[in-house]
């Protein structure tokens, strides 16, 4: 690994690694497709990691979200991997220090295996940093390209600019191309939704767990509590609104049995969405099977009373008779869950 210092911290480079693939060599450019779905798997992958190691997870900005938008790009178009030149000159201020992760594979699984395979990059993956940003674009071959930004916040994490708080909006002014507009703007009327940024609730962004607990807070007027019940939240615009929900029997933390952690930045699965659904509204789980897909799935029970109260209509239309309790959901379509529910 190698370390240079930056004129506002520390920048560690972990050297950059091809995914297991004998077809390291690419022809450039190539046409790719950003997949924030990727994205969020990564961070989920990145977060398990962490936690399994007794370390927080780190929390997601946008903003090097979109530093590694812009790094990932260059990649794909030239059809090798690299690293940014100096991200001390890329990011903005408010940090102690940075790493980036780059690869290049067939998926994200495999991306990671390699990662946590390559002493330089775990070290990264297990590094000192409060937030994370990362992008993938699949490439017209199939072949996936990532940049993984690190970045520990200059003094305590409420000093990173900006952070992932999301403001209650007034008004969206995203929305008219989504099919879940007046969902949206139910929300909106409701004072429940979270914008992604003043006036913009970003209806394509995957949903996060700490995300849903604070709409769910909202939405519920759960009242607040002194108990902290998670480690993992501290300083988070979202830990006294996951506070509320775990008090009122919502939601469990993500590392059983001892469920000291909340992951509010991992990306809410469908199954979990049931989980909290069902637990809030008191559905019955005593209901025939809905779906064929979830027999594995500790969510089954919560599953099927949501799909008998006719919350949820599968992940496959117009059969519905599966329910993907592994997907991950947009904020877009969390809004129409959420309407359904308690509308």
């Amino acid at each position: 690994m190698k370390f240079s210092l930056g004129r506002r911290g520390i920048y560690l480079v972990a050297v950059a690694v091809t995914a297991f693939l004998a077809l390291s060599l690419i022809p450039a450019p190539l046409p790719a497709v950003a997949s924030p779905i990727q994205d969020s798997d990564m961070i989920d992958l990145i977060n398990g990691e962490r936690a399994a190691n007794g370390l927080p997870g780190l929390t997601r900005h946008w903003d090097l979200e979109d530093d590694a938008s812009v790094q990932t790009a260059r990649q794909v178009a030239k059809g090798t991997i690299f690293h940014t030149s100096d991200l001390s000159k890329i990011v903005s201020g408010g940090w102690s220090s940075l790493g980036e992760n780059v690869g290049m594979g067939p998926n994200i699984p495999v991306l990671h295996n390699a990662f946590m395979d390559s002493p330089g990059h775990r070290a990264n993956i297990l590094g000192d940093w409060s937030h994370i940003g990362v992008s993938s674009k699949t490439a017209s071959n199939g072949q996936t390209f990532i940049t993984v930004i690190f970045m520990k916040a200059r003094g305590s994490a409420a000093d990173a600019e900006p952070l992932t708080y999301l403001p209650r909006l007034s008004s969206a002014n995203d929305t008219s191309n989504t099919v879940f507009a007046d969902d949206i703007a139910w929300l909106v009327s409701r004072g429940v939704a979270l914008g992604c940024d003043s006036d913009s609730y970003c209806p394509n962004r995957p949903v996060t767990r700490g995300e849903m607990a604070t709409m769910m807070a909202l939405a519920l007027n759960l009242p607040s509590t002194g108990t902290d019940f998670f480690t993992d939240d501290d300083g988070s615009p979202h830990e006294a609104n996951i506070n509320a929900v775990a008090q009122a029997g919502i939601t469990v933390g993500c590392n059983p049995p001892a469920n000291t952690f909340f992951c509010e930045q991992q990306t809410l699965t469908r199954g979990q969405m049931a989980s909290f659904f069902v637990r809030a509204l008191g559905l019955p789980t005593n209901v025939p099977d809905q779906f064929g897909d979830d027999s594995n799935s500790v969510h089954q029970g919560d599953i099927n009373a949501l799909g008998a109260s006719g919350i949820t209509r599968g992940c496959n239309p117009p059969d519905n008779d599966r329910y993907c309790p592994e997907g991950t959901l947009t904020r877009g379509q969390i809004a129409a869950f959420l309407r359904r529910a308690l509308s």
